[in-house]
């Protein structure tokens, strides 16, 4: 049948040669109705000027035995209707998945583990900078206090032979016991300004019971060092106040306070003028709160500046540490190994588990004093414990566990 605009047959299109279409093309022809499926051009005719054919389109193929037409055909050619996924292949999809969730949810972790040691190991260096601050100020370069008999050089004993010119690691000297080896009460031996003392009152020979954390309810550790070194430097510079006011907020503690009252449970007490009667309470206006510095995870920064250790028992020059003898020696030969400079020092991710009686038992054997001391004579850290932790000058850290 030709076109009535010319004498050419029509042609199917090209997408439609199989054998099946030219069928119906030809039964299409012969009934001079145009399907869609026989859809032809005339030669003579652009490709958009088709609407002089009479079109219809054609349904799409009905569901027939509960498979559309295409797919009876494809269950012709193959002999098996198309199948979905098998209980395999879902089982080892689901197992890449799982892998990749596994391989990001680790590497999240690693992240956030290296930030909270980076945050840590710049919170450590702003206070490295502080003490280096107050050592170059050195308000307590000439301190000096009556010694108890037998102690001391001409009846004294000096801040710097104990502390150097940094801040102390021992809240006794904002106490009236003063230095240590000084004689003590009754006169009031504080070195704070206008004689001004922590409430309450450090016991002497014993810890501190006011001067300890508690982790997550987990056992108490002290930070008597800490808040010692963070008061000296409110009391007594400026500019290493500054510095350590910089520390983020979440690295901050207010300090210990009571939980009806909200009133902090440790304080410097102040005379409310010069030469004023110390009162014992809490007031706001004039007595300074108790604070202390934690890391990423939670734990005290630890500090340590005492360095007058001398085993000869007899000496005069020697003076007991207000602690242990063992935390003064162990304090005294690092510090050296550090150039005389403190040790500022993190515990790292395992700290707060590390601090547990569990693991220091009745000895603090897992603490850096201990471990420095206890291996065999050897001076160097060992415990696996103690290999994560934080120093503010990572050289050091790789002097105190070199082998000997």
């Amino acid at each position: 049948m030709s076109c009535k605009n010319c004498d050419q047959q029509p042609k199917p299109s090209r997408g439609l040669q199989s054998a099946g279409f030219r069928r119906v093309a030809r039964r299409s022809f012969d009934d001079r109705r145009w399907g869609a499926t026989g859809l032809v051009r005339c030669h003579a005719m652009s490709r958009r000027s088709i609407n002089h054919h009479s079109y219809r389109p054609t349904p799409a193929p009905a569901a027939v035995g509960g498979a559309r037409i295409g797919e009876r055909d494809a269950i012709r050619r193959t002999g098996r209707r198309a199948s979905a996924f098998t209980l395999v292949e879902l089982l080892v999809v689901m197992g890449i998945i799982s892998l990749l969730v596994a391989v990001l949810v680790t590497g999240a972790a690693s992240l956030v583990g290296k930030g909270r040691e980076k945050n840590t190991a710049a919170v450590l260096a702003v206070i490295s900078n502080a003490v280096d601050q107050f050592e170059q100020e050195a308000p307590y370069a000439g301190v000096k206090q009556k010694a108890k008999p037998g102690l001391g050089i001409g009846g004294k004993v000096k801040y710097t032979d104990r502390y150097g010119n940094y801040p102390p690691d021992e809240m006794e000297v904002f106490s009236d016991e003063g230095l240590v080896g000084s004689d003590g009460p009754p006169v009031e031996r504080s070195i704070a300004p206008g004689k001004a003392v922590i409430v309450p009152a450090p016991q002497p020979g014993s810890t501190y019971p006011a001067m300890m954390y508690t982790p997550m309810g987990l056992e108490e550790v002290e930070y008597r060092d800490l808040a010692a070194m963070i008061l000296a430097i409110e009391l007594n510079s400026e500019a290493a106040k500054i510095m350590l006011d910089g520390i983020p907020d979440r690295n901050r503690s207010i300090g210990p306070v009571d939980p009806a009252s909200r009133k902090p449970t440790q304080f410097l007490d102040r005379p409310p003028v010069p030469g004023g009667t110390l009162n014992g309470v809490w007031t706001p206006e004039y007595d300074m709160q108790i604070r202390y510095i934690i890391d990423d995870w939670g734990t005290p920064i630890h500090y340590l500046s005492q360095r007058d250790y001398d085993p000869d028992a007899d000496d005069p020059d020697a003076t007991k540490s207000s602690n242990h003898e063992v935390w003064n020696q162990a304090s005294t030969e690092m510090i050296r190994i550090n150039g005389g400079r403190p040790i500022i020092m993190s515990w790292g991710p395992d700290g707060q588990t590390q601090l547990t009686y569990e693991y220091m038992g009745a000895g603090g054997d897992v603490l850096l004093i201990t471990d420095w001391i206890g291996n065999n004579g050897y001076r160097r850290i060992v415990d696996p414990l103690n290999q994560d932790n934080i120093f503010s000058d990572e050289a050091l850290k790789r002097r105190l566990s070199r082998e000997p």
